[in-house]
């Protein structure tokens, strides 16, 4: 029995199993299931930008998902938010150029990003809420300023002109703003027109995100990492999730090795009875 040799457990080839990746992708999924569904009904009640821009917070998931499994993740939920988005309305949302899918998933993009630069960068998620909301101030000029720039280099002009590729530096934006004067507060000057309808909607949009994200995701997001539910703590740094699975990895060893012990150990019991028998 001194000389039984316990089997080597075989290292793992990947960090999560099959069924916690299996676990992860649904998580996904069903985060980007609800995200299209807050962009269908979620708009909040009266509250729009200019009366035209409404505000929903279809994005808090993309946060959710951040925080639940990192910025690749978080590019999943808002890619397939999209893309069931443009699924629902393909006519309406099917241009030459899909300005509307362009939008949507790019401000997704840019709070991703945003959140992925705070939190590494700066750790600002590790603190406490006040840390958290400037954070989120933070992130949210960045994504407002970011937008600002693609939407009046490219989008904006693209969207009139019949939805053709075009920038800023190929159309002509007196015929445009005499066009669509109703667009435009200042008829006479496009930058500032940009500024006074975009730079405000970005800005409160994304805080607004941000805001129900704390709100209603952050806690509960934390309260399933703590209790070890469907997924491992993303905002462990990488040499503890490490220190974690070897843990893991070795509490499994020690129990298989326990196991064959015992069952070592039955067998000789046995074949002494037997030989005290005979």
């Amino acid at each position: 029995m001194d000389n039984f040799n316990v089997p080597e457990v075989k290292k793992p080839k990947t960090l999560f199993t099959r069924h916690e990746n299996a676990v992860r992708f649904l998580t996904l999924f069903i985060l980007g299931v609800l995200g299209y569904g807050l962009s269908m009904i979620g708009k909040i009640p009266g509250m729009t930008v200019d009366g035209i821009f409404p505000i929903e917070p279809s994005d808090a998931v993309v946060l959710a998902a951040y925080a639940l499994y990192g910025f690749w993740a978080a590019l999943f939920v808002a890619f397939m938010k999209t893309g069931l988005l443009m699924l629902t309305f393909f006519n309406a949302i099917a241009k030459p150029i899909p300005i509307a899918a362009i939008f949507s998933f790019c401000m997704a993009l840019f709070l991703a990003f945003g959140i992925l630069v705070m939190d590494k960068s700066l750790r600002m998620f590790h603190k406490n809420i006040w840390s958290r909301l400037v954070s989120y101030l933070l992130v949210s000029v960045f994504v407002s300023l970011s937008m600002l720039s693609l939407e009046y280099a490219l989008l904006v002009p693209i969207a009139f002109n019949n939805y053709q590729w075009t920038n800023i530096y190929q159309v002509d934006t007196a015929a445009i703003m005499s066009k669509y004067a109703s667009f435009f507060p200042y008829p006479n000057s496009y930058d500032l027109s940009m500024l006074r309808v975009f730079l405000p909607y970005n800005f409160i949009r994304n805080l607004s995100v941000c805001l129900i994200y704390e709100i209603c995701f952050h806690h509960l997001i934390f309260k399933v990492l703590k209790g070890g539910l469907f997924t491992e703590n993303f905002f462990m740094n990488k040499n503890d999730l490490t220190e974690e699975k070897l843990n893991i990895n070795l509490r499994k060893k020690a129990l298989r090795s326990a196991q064959l012990k015992e069952m070592k150990e039955r067998q000789v019991d046995l074949l002494k009875k037997k030989n005290a028998k005979k």
